[in-house]
């Protein structure tokens, strides 16, 4: 009787290993698909294989499950390769693993010229290189001058930056003491040239100071940076520690509004 509950104890501990192992197994391939999902996109642009799990989906001894990019986990056939590509004008390209299954194809270009595309393509299952909707190529870089000053105006350049090429921004700010109006944005084009950057920045206005009765003012304009200095009248004296004003970035007028008083 004993011996038979040790038989059914160690039967009940062996179905619950290999259950366990089964969960685990089943657990692993649902999260090794998660890295290599299928995008149901994809199957428009390309031939996409069986999806699997594991090799034995694959029902064949000449296939494999391996990831097969944006088709995600698909029986592939082995020994696959796709045809060597033609390297671009002005440039080159690079393999990984030559022209089999998994390679990867870098894209270089030659020194003046700027690579147009994605930079890497991969050999797939359907033995051809993706992404295969645009194919890279190397375009001459374009460069311009030094980006055009504006008056009153500071641009963002990095003083390490001698040179720029076609699709460089710059944005200019105005001196503090000045309100901009206008586009703050100029690029470099592919013609060559900077867009044209409308801001304009004028001076900040303090507006009148005051009038100072018995005396007058010298100066004419109340925007910053000007100064405008007090006079009292034949027979009246400056009161006060501010005999000039100034107008200030912040848009006040400095020190204090003196008076005339009678001598």
């Amino acid at each position: 009787m004993r011996t038979k509950k040790i038989n059914t104890f160690s039967y009940l501990l062996q179905f619950l290993l290999l259950w366990e192992l089964a969960s685990y197994t089943q657990a692993y391939w649902i999260r090794d698909l998660s890295y290599c999902p299928r995008k149901r996109e994809v199957t428009r642009q390309r031939q996409c294989f069986k999806s699997c799990f594991d090799d034995s989906d694959c029902q064949s001894r000449y296939r494999s499950c391996v990831c097969d990019y944006d088709c995600g986990m698909s029986c592939v056939k082995r020994g696959i390769t796709c045809p060597f590509l033609t390297p671009p004008d002005h440039g080159n390209i690079i393999y990984s693993n030559g022209n089999r299954f998994g390679s990867r194809a870098t894209y270089e270009c030659d020194i003046g010229y700027i690579l147009e595309g994605s930079k890497y393509r991969h050999c797939q299952g359907d033995m051809w290189w993706g992404p295969t909707n645009s194919v890279p190529y190397c375009a001459q870089e374009i460069f311009c001058n030094q980006p055009p000053d504006i008056m009153n105006a500071v641009n963002d350049v990095p003083s390490t930056i001698t040179t720029f090429h076609a699709g460089y921004s710059v944005k200019y700010t105005c001196l503090l003491g000045y309100v901009g109006n206008g586009t703050t944005t100029s690029e470099c084009t592919f013609l060559g040239q900077w867009t044209f950057a409308t801001l304009k920045c004028t001076p900040i206005d303090c507006g009148s100071p005051g009038i100072l009765r018995n005396g007058f003012l010298s100066g004419e304009r109340f925007d910053y940076p000007n100064i405008i200095a007090f006079f009292c009248n034949d027979g009246f004296e400056l009161i006060g520690k501010d005999t000039t004003r100034a107008c200030q970035e912040n848009g006040l007028w400095s020190g204090t509004m003196p008076f005339c008083q009678s001598n």
